[in-house]
């Protein structure tokens, strides 16, 4: 049945893409086309669940009748997490496209746009359901092309073909160290299995440049430092339905892709391979997320957003390669279990953000935080949903990146468990950085939400902006209402990711994430038995509501408590400002203003003046250019002050500039081979002929 079921997701794939070429009438092809896809997401999920519900895992062979030998496809525990993810984003995503693109009718690009968004779900399904390294490379390569074309909607722009080509460029970059990775471990065989055993095989330092290799190579995809250039150029030039599914699914693919190989397939770590993960993943975190204060294009900020989530997710997985290098398994399925939840935390949050953006976009015609304000008055819908999403990327509770981020930061303060010293200062040292990386999010959250939707309109644009189609909210809400229930209920969650990372790592942890609390001794935790076992206890998959509550293992609280405080003290605010009487009576009468006759858009707090505070205190690294002009008016007087800041790209200056100078004087001198002249190209035949004659005789 579940091979079934994932042959049914191809072929719905297949035909949605067929339906967008064919269909003569523009909206059927539309419609057919994105029903095709999010029922072939939707079946992913389902087939998703009953994989990691205990059915039998899909088994599909394809025989190409190449070398390469058949294509295998299938599922496990850890692959259907990811197959849930992608289907979860994709559903949304499909609904959003239908509104995001019905003006587009009639245009032929849009047409090949639906063809190519199948493509890329189709690519997207075959990464999570590949079963040896062969199929999975195949799939990985068919996913950099899929995203490329995907992305390109508006041929004709120029920065948006630069970016797509970019993407396109650092992912098959880091191709050339998975193909050499994978050929280095299997050795002639290429399921996971060979691959394991091909990997313990190696001896040093073979095993850590094969590590380097892989991580290298979903690096660039997932966009850790220094391979991170392409997100902030590839999210604001693709479609918006896109951009969240390169930034909540995607990206994720290249975390997948080091839990699958460099984690998994390398069974005995090196006792650095954990510390340089999580140094990578917490100068990730920090660099981006400073860098997103100082954007002004609403996507570029969520860009550099989830540049800084994929590095507290790598530095996570690396805490747990730590622990069981360290020989602790326990601590490393707890923090591989937490980094599976914050990528999925993170996924619907990111995906919601996107889709929000592309509304403010297809509302007011701009995505320029300067140009924007006033937008919940406007739209609400989206106003609410935006704001769902950033709470949720501000680790603000109840929602579900506040769990994630919570339960990172709780494993980082396990360190101390650690045997080596310099393990534990690495440790303590990022997780200080993480905790610095929380703090500033808040802050460049609070910069994006304010500017765009609190305040008054900036422009005529946003002062005129409308809700955009239902299909676009519906999509929205969907996202926020998972969001919501993911961090209402995390325990409804946490056994399903804790039954994919068993055996992976080290054992199941189920207990000291969830402890029994509706057992015959809850401990302290007795006041919530009553509350959770009457609501709960006849169906909950667990057996409590509370997460992390144990003394043996946290040294902070249980968010569940933290979560019930939190709207406990906003209950009693509420009662206590309704209950007091009023002491004072009404008087309306004009507010002084400082002598200003009315208070101007202009005169609003901007975006560039809420992060500079943060570019004084990190001038060193960010090394900002700043410019000012007064223009004169008539009568000789000033006109206003005009105030603008440049933040270069991260590493651009120091590494990125260098290298294309360097390939710039490089391709110069090649272009001199090629002069036109058929003499000159036969010398050229001449020569290689005769180095190969004179290797041969060697």
């Amino acid at each position: 049945m579940t091979s079934a079921m994932l042959a049914t997701v191809i072929a719905l794939l297949v035909l949605a893409a067929l339906a967008a070429a064919v269909v003569p009438r523009p909206t059927q092809a539309r419609r057919l086309a994105l029903a095709g896809i999010g029922a072939a997401a939707l079946l992913d999920v389902i087939l998703a669940g009953a994989v990691l519900a205990g059915a039998d895992a899909p088994a599909l062979v394809f025989d190409t009748g190449l070398p390469l030998g058949s294509l295998r496809l299938g599922l496990d525990p850890l692959s259907s997490v990811f197959l849930a993810l992608v289907g979860l984003l994709l559903v949304p995503a499909a609904i959003y496209a239908d509104g995001y693109l019905a003006p587009e009718q009639g245009r032929e690009p849009v047409r090949g746009h639906l063809a190519q968004f199948a493509l890329l779900a189709g690519a997207m399904t075959l990464v999570v359901t590949a079963r040896d390294g062969i199929t999975f490379l195949v799939a990985w390569e068919l996913l950099a092309w899929a995203s490329y074309l995907a992305v390109i909607l508006e041929v004709g722009e120029r920065e948006v073909s630069r970016a797509a080509y970019l993407m396109l460029a650092v992912s098959e970059l880091g191709a050339f160290g998975l193909i050499a990775a994978i050929l280095a471990m299997g050795g002639g065989r290429f399921e996971f299995s060979a691959l394991a055993a091909g990997g313990a095989a190696l001896g040093e330092p073979a095993r850590s440049l094969v590590f380097v290799g892989l991580v290298a190579g979903f690096a660039a995809k997932a966009g850790l430092v220094p391979l991170q250039l392409w997100l902030p150029e590839a999210h604001p030039a693709a479609p918006s339905h896109i951009s969240a599914i390169l930034s909540a699914a995607i990206v994720k693919l290249g975390l997948y892709g080091i839990i699958r190989f460099a984690i998994v397939s390398l069974p005995a770590p090196e006792p650095w391979w954990g510390p340089a993960l999580i140094v990578v993943g917490g100068v990730t975190a920090v660099v981006a997320i400073v860098w997103a204060l100082f954007q002004s294009d609403l996507k570029r900020v969520l860009a550099y957003s989830t540049i800084e989530n994929v590095g507290i997710i790598t530095a996570a997985i690396g805490l747990s390669e730590t622990f069981r290098a360290d020989g602790n398994g326990t601590m490393a399925s707890m923090s591989l279990v937490v980094a599976l939840f914050a990528i999925l935390a993170h996924g619907l949050a990111k995906g919601l953000l996107f889709l929000g953006a592309g509304a403010v976009d297809r509302a007011t015609g701009t995505r320029e935080l300067e140009q924007l304000g006033g937008l919940m008055r406007r739209m609400p819908f989206t106003g609410t949903a935006v704001l769902i999403g950033a709470l949720s990327i501000a680790a603000v509770a109840p929602l579900a990146g506040f769990l994630g981020e919570w339960m990172v930061l709780e494993v980082f303060l396990q360190g101390f468990r650690l045997s080596a010293l310099a393990d534990r200062v690495v440790v303590v040292a990022i997780g200080a950085l993480l905790a610095l990386t929380a703090a500033t999010a808040v802050m460049v959250f609070a910069r994006l939400y304010a500017i765009a939707f609190a305040g008054q309109p900036r422009s005529r644009s946003a002062a005129e902006a409308a809700e955009v189609p239902r299909s676009m909210r519906a999509a929205m809400g969907l996202l926020a209402g998972a969001l919501l229930a993911v961090g209402f209920l995390p325990t409804f969650v946490l056994p399903v990711l804790d039954h994919a990372a068993t055996g992976l790592v080290g054992p199941s942890v189920i207990g000291q994430l969830v402890p029994p609390v509706f057992g015959p001794d809850p401990g302290p935790y007795a006041p919530l038995v009553a509350l959770g076992g009457g609501l709960f206890g006849s169906f909950l998959p667990v057996q409590g509501l509370i997460v992390i509550p144990s003394p043996v293992f946290s040294t902070i609280d249980s968010p569940t408590y933290l979560t019930l405080a939190e709207l406990g003290a906003l209950a009693i605010l509420a009662v206590v400002v309704r209950a007091v009487p009023r002491l004072a009576v009404d008087r309306h009468v004009p507010v002084w203003a400082s002598g200003m006759p009315r208070f101007l858009p202009a005169m609003q707090y901007s975006a560039l003046a809420y992060s500079n505070p943060v570019r004084l205190i990190f001038a060193v690294v960010v090394r900002s250019r700043t410019t000012s002009s007064a223009p004169t008016a008539a009568f000789g007087g000033l006109d206003g002050i005009a105030y603008g800041q440049e933040v270069a790209p991260p590493l651009d200056r120091h590494l990125y500039a260098p290298i294309r100078a360097a390939t710039a004087r490089i391709a110069n001198a090649v272009k001199a081979l090629q002069s036109g002249d058929i003499n000159q190209y036969v010398a050229y035949i001449f020569i290689v002929v005769l180095l190969v004659l004179l290797l041969r005789t060697v």
